[in-house]
């Protein structure tokens, strides 16, 4: 039996419904919440007022998903900051796992010039995060400098497995071409976090090469992409698989259903993803 939690993801609940969130998510029967990083603005000073909310509902938090940014022009040395502040927050309110939206991009790959540096700040916001007993995941999105099987590794490759790790999203990888089965048996030792939602493709999605031969997906394209995401069970992720992988990797930790654009209310979407996952899959929550 895999030694996992799942939790559910506050977005579909938008940067203002955090309250509403807790109380459908926990009434689902989720234990566990992510949010995203407006949370950090607004409770940064009132950590313990926080940690209460969830204690009336008796749910765990899990971490924080946040967006890198566009680091193209940006000051690097400010999205570390960001970045670690964050973790600050973590620690003051429990949780343990940071998820970093990989930096969106141009439709070109991303230069020679700017890969070291966005590499070395990944490798000292997750440094820095871990002496605060913090994990860094990097998140592979669609329409971001780490979206295809070829920049995953050169983002793995080129940063420091001891203390960057990744954080999948199925929906993106399968919208990607990648197989998640195969993956995380890839990746297993980087894998600390995952995101699920499941993939239901409209039109096969048009390619346009960037420099240097790169195939890569126009953010226009990305964004279509993103509409195909469904809660689970109603796309074409092959989840029994998926769970036959992890087992066989060992994976160990939370894992977070996140449906930004649920097809029906946020809370009859968690439901639905919630009995799929407990019956079809037959995880304990």
């Amino acid at each position: 039996m895999l030694e996992i939690e799942i939790a559910h993801h506050s977005s579909a609940w938008g940067p203002d419904g955090l309250v509403p969130a807790l109380a459908d998510i926990a009434s689902v029967g989720f234990k566990g919440i992510e949010t995203g990083s407006d949370e950090v603005t607004k409770f940064e000073d009132r950590p313990a007022v926080f940690n209460e909310m969830l204690a009336q509902h008796d749910i765990s938090f899990v971490g924080i998903s946040a967006c890198m940014g566009q680091l193209i022009g940006a000051d690097m040395d400010e999205e570390v900051e960001r970045a670690v502040n964050y973790a600050r927050f973590l620690k003051a309110t429990g949780a343990r796992v940071l998820t970093l939206g990989a930096p969106e991009g141009p439709a070109s790959p991303v230069t020679d010039e700017l890969l070291p540096r966005l590499l070395a700040a990944l490798d000292e916001i997750g440094r820095r995060a871990l002496d605060l007993g913090v994990t860094v995941c990097l998140h592979p999105a669609l329409g971001s400098l780490c979206e295809t099987a070829r920049e995953i590794a050169r983002f793995m490759e080129g940063t420091d497995a001891r203390s960057l790790f990744l954080c999948p999203d199925i929906g993106h990888l399968v919208a990607a071409s990648i197989q998640p089965e195969k993956f995380v048996e890839t990746y297993a030792s980087r894998i600390r976090h995952m995101h699920w939602k499941d993939y239901r493709p409209r039109k096969k999605a048009r390619k346009a090469a960037g420099k240097g031969g790169t195939v890569k997906a126009p953010k226009a394209e990305a964004e279509r992409r993103a509409q195909s995401f469904a809660e689970l069970g109603k796309g074409t992720v092959d989840f029994r698989k998926l769970v036959r992988a992890l087992n066989k990797t060992g994976y160990k930790g939370w894992i977070t259903i996140e449906i930004e654009r649920p097809a029906k209310s946020p809370k009859e979407s968690a439901a639905a993803s919630f009995a799929y996952t407990e019956k079809a899959l037959g995880l304990l929550i």
